[in-house]
């Protein structure tokens, strides 16, 4: 299929352009390549990349009715985040992976309805729920495959060290298909566990070739350190840019010295941050790392869940929150943020020739609106959503 997008509005210039894609590849900006089969006019509504979530606990979403108020209000004071966690844990008692495929299934649908085309999931393995929920998670990868990249994360999110028998399941979660290795030092007992527990996730990707995400310090407390303990084991085995740490809260309350000697740590790394501003009563210092020229990504984390009682995977209300409660609110800001939810996730967990470019997919969003400003302040649905070869929705009016 060959088609063009005609009069669409591009954040390169913010001026009008012609957007030609064949066979699911854009091969052309202004410059007519081959027949055209279709026609879309955008009338001067902004074409931009589509939406990338590069942290979503994709198995527990819709949970927060069956889940313990107790861990929700622990969270969110920031004080005592394990016990939160131990918690929240409690939900998976009772789950199932029918129950976990239909919650999950649910919420795709909703992303994609809000133009998210790739996704980072990550899933729980533990002695509790097993691997119920990487297998659910693996059959919805398949069958959005034409919608959204989803990936999905060998999570151990009641720790490693101290719970029989969990690097084995991640070890078999991989071999089953997931793609990440998943991680949380911080909720092991002592600094000598946490740095085990690193090791372990660490020697499984390497073993197995994989990316790694890993949530450290989602705690409101300088005392937590696993984020320098993770660079440095990436640095000593040259897992250079092949992880992504997550939430890093503790960051927050960083000497400026330490602030700076983690960061320069980091950046050796190739560490990517993700970052959940809305979800939590501390957060990382997102300034600082943008200043510092690493990645940094905001995630839509949870969607009502124990952690979280809201969430919709709508990334532009995500993106809103932040400017808020970071207090970003200048025009460079609103670009920023809007790369936070588009290029630089999908930078971060390998979405291949993304972006409004020659040669690259046609994962694409027509927005009604005329510049991100517009699109994070309204918070407007996609009139047109176009996935490699096929316009999956349009109701251009």
């Amino acid at each position: 299929m060959s088609l063009v997008i005609k009069n669409a509005r591009l954040r390169k210039d913010y001026k009008l352009h012609n957007v030609y894609i064949q066979n699911g590849i854009i091969n052309s900006i202004d410059g007519k390549k081959s027949k055209v089969e279709e026609e879309i006019d955008a009338r001067g509504l902004l074409l931009t990349e589509s939406f990338v979530i590069a942290h979503l606990h994709l198995d527990k979403v819709y949970t927060y009715s069956d889940s313990s108020k107790n861990a929700t209000a622990k969270y969110q004071e920031g004080k005592d985040s394990v016990s939160a966690i131990k918690e929240a844990s409690k939900v998976k008692e009772n789950m199932n992976e029918r129950a976990i495929y239909k919650r999950a299934e649910t919420t795709l649908r909703h992303a994609f309805r809000f133009g998210v085309c790739g996704i980072r999931a990550f899933a729980d393995v533990d002695d509790v729920i097993g691997l119920k929920a990487i297998r659910a998670l693996l059959r919805l990868k398949k069958e959005f495959a034409k919608q959204i990249e989803l990936q999905v994360v060998a999570f151990p999110q009641e720790g490693v060290v101290n719970v029989s028998g969990v690097e084995e399941l991640i070890e078999k979660a991989i071999e089953e298909g997931a793609d990440v290795v998943g991680g949380i030092p911080w909720i092991e007992h002592s600094n000598q566990e946490r740095k085990k527990h690193i090791e372990k996730m660490l020697d499984i990707a390497v073993k197995y070739d994989r990316d790694v995400a890993m949530l450290v310090d989602d705690c409101c407390s300088g005392s937590s350190k696993t984020l320098e303990m993770l660079a440095r084991e990436v640095v000593k085995r040259k897992w250079i840019g092949r992880v992504v740490a997550c939430h890093a809260r503790s960051m927050q309350f960083y000497s400026k010295a330490y602030l700076r000697y983690v960061v320069q740590l980091c950046k050796r790394a190739g560490i990517s941050f993700v970052v959940n501003p809305h979800t939590g009563p501390c957060n990382a210092p997102v300034k600082t790392l943008v200043d510092n020229n690493i990645t940094v990504a905001l995630g839509q984390d949870d969607c009502a869940d124990a952690y979280y009682p809201f969430g919709r995977c709508k990334m532009t209300e995500v993106a809103f929150l932040a400017s808020h409660i970071l207090r970003m609110m200048l025009p460079q800001h609103f670009e920023l943020f809007y790369d936070m939810i588009t290029v630089n996730p999908a930078k971060m967990i390998g979405m291949e020739d993304f972006g409004i470019k020659m040669g690259s997919r046609a994962r694409l969003l027509l927005l009604p609106v005329k510049n991100v400003y517009e699109a994070i302040w309204y918070q407007a649905e996609p009139v047109a959503i176009l996935a490699g070869e096929k316009v999956l929705k349009q109701s251009i009016q």
